[in-house]
């Protein structure tokens, strides 16, 4: 599936059928100016915390957003029998961008943008309109915004696991 396909398929479905709590919004272009960029918002009545997810910043990494994709399915659907997905579904604000990198999502399914750039490098000097238009929607969450989550695949390899804890929300 391209870029469009996933949302079409997975992501319009389940706003469609619950309008109340999910929305979207573009947020931008690609590189090329060819792909819009889209973020979903899953917002419960009484929220109590907001997450910020990305995927498919690497859009070889095909099972990462595809996992994240059945992922929001399964809590969408939640029906209260899994308390973790239950709190979720009904506490937690969630601001998605399901596929940063909109054009190779879409073309090559590659680890780059169309220009060559590694988007997971380029947030320090967000050379790139997928790493701007990422910074731009954050900057909207950054007083509320518990966590930041950028879901990836590891293919296999073995790569060691780090955090990195920056408080910013009043509530993280």
């Amino acid at each position: 599936w391209t870029a469009d396909e996933v949302l079409e398929h997975v992501y319009e479905p389940l706003r469609k059928a619950f309008p109340d709590y999910i929305s979207r919004r573009v947020i931008g272009k690609d590189q090329t100016g060819t792909y819009t960029m889209w973020a979903y918002t899953f917002e419960p009545a009484d929220w109590e915390q907001t997450l910020f997810i990305t995927g498919g910043i690497h859009a070889r990494e095909m099972d990462g957003y595809l996992g994240l994709a059945r992922f929001f399915e399964l809590m969408v659907k939640e029906d209260g029998s899994h308390a973790g997905l239950h709190y979720l579904r009904t506490r937690v604000k969630i601001v998605l961008i399901p596929i940063v990198n909109v054009y190779s999502a879409s073309e090559e399914h590659i680890r780059f943008n169309a220009r060559g750039v590694d988007l997971n490098r380029d947030f320090a000097a967000h050379t790139e309109a997928e790493t701007i238009n990422v910074i731009w929607l954050l900057e909207q969450y950054k007083d509320e915004a518990a966590a930041l989550i950028d879901y990836h695949t590891a293919y296999g390899q073995r790569y060691d696991i780090y955090y990195n804890f920056r408080v910013q929300a009043p509530n993280c």
